[in-house]
């Protein structure tokens, strides 16, 4: 086995799948894990506008639909096709669309919880 390989191996699969619940249901969905370089160039589309300092704008709100940004571009099938549009996305219902960007975000280490937890591990 090569060295890349054996990273491959060591890092897993790019596709996790998590259960999520709505409306007393359970059902899998599965979430592509973003590489860094996409990973970071895909914050810059859903965050809040910042100063060219870097910090925050007091006030500041992140982008129109962009918790459907990234539904659609995290949310898969199990074969990492993606499972909505940006426009299907924007028509889930919000207590859903907030479990599937939370776990998005999570999965993708983009929380401070799962910054937390990656520090911890």
């Amino acid at each position: 086995m090569n060295h890349e390989d054996e990273l491959q191996e060591f890092i897993g699969p790019p596709i996790i799948s998590r259960e999520i619940e709505h409306r007393d249901r359970k059902r899998t969905f599965y979430f592509r894990e973003l590489g860094t370089n996409e990973s970071e160039a895909f914050l810059e589309t859903i965050l809040p506008k910042r100063e060219k300092n870097g910090k925050a704008i007091p006030g500041a709100l992140p982008p129109k639909h962009a918790n459907a940004r990234i539904i659609a571009k995290i949310v898969c099938k199990e074969n990492g096709d993606p499972l909505f549009t940006e426009e299907e996305a924007g028509k889930v219902p919000t207590k859903l669309a907030i479990a599937l960007r939370d776990a998005s975000l999570h999965i993708n280490g983009l929380t401070e919880e799962a910054k937390e937890e990656a520090k911890n591990e």
